[in-house]
């Protein structure tokens, strides 16, 4: 099954992916298309800016399994690409990987127009049917005309936030807009299904992103 790996990291100031003509989106087009063309495994990647902080660069990766990025790593290309990048990175920032259920809803949730990234984190790890519990929602909440796509997956490695230290759970959404996103979390769906995810976790943060390929 294919493993995606989650970058978030602060870009220095100045920074816009956006502006083709950027000293980082010159850096990140070079660096990510230097990884596509070496490193074998890579299936696709999509590139944002985090909505509610627009200096935060949000990288997904698919990869073919965990296996063939740890492969990468060992590159001789690796060093250098890593060294390119690095150079326009405010700080080390968050990278994870998980698998995503179900499978083939990724490719649609990133591509929505706004794509929510929620981070559920848990003492340990989240309980074993937390995966199971969120596909089982997905037939109550595919009905909600402003959720395009949904996916869930926990993380490999265990990640620290605010005290609480474990694997994660990282429940993806697709929506039409943030405005929607907001709208949905007063009514009794939401409540229902996504604030039962969310009462098992000790701590959570939520980011928008606009991703494109």
């Amino acid at each position: 099954m294919p493993t995606t790996e989650i970058a978030i990291i602060p870009l220095v100031d100045g920074s816009n992916i956006n502006d083709a003509n950027n000293g980082a989106a010159i850096a990140v087009k070079e660096c990510f298309d230097t990884v596509s063309e070496q490193a074998d495994g890579v299936q696709q990647y999509y590139l944002g800016m985090q909505i509610e902080d627009p200096s935060m660069l949000v990288a997904m990766i698919d990869w073919d399994n965990a296996e063939k990025h740890q492969a990468w790593m060992k590159h001789p290309e690796y060093g250098p690409v890593n060294e390119r990048i690095g150079a326009i990175f405010a700080a080390a920032g968050k990278v994870l990987h998980a698998d995503f259920f179900p499978s083939g809803h990724l490719d649609k949730t990133i591509a929505a127009p706004v794509t929510e990234i929620a981070l559920f984190y848990f003492d340990g790890a989240p309980p074993e049917d937390y995966i199971v519990g969120f596909v089982k929602a997905l037939s109550i909440l595919d009905k909600e005309n402003d959720i395009i796509s949904a996916a869930a997956g926990i993380t490999h490695e265990e990640l620290e936030y605010e005290g609480v230290k474990g694997k994660a759970a990282v429940v993806i959404f697709g929506w039409t807009s943030v405005d929607a996103h907001v709208a949905f979390r007063q009514t009794q769906t939401y409540k229902d299904n996504i604030g039962v995810l969310m009462r098992t976790a000790k701590k959570f943060e939520v980011k928008h992103v606009n991703f494109r390929k």
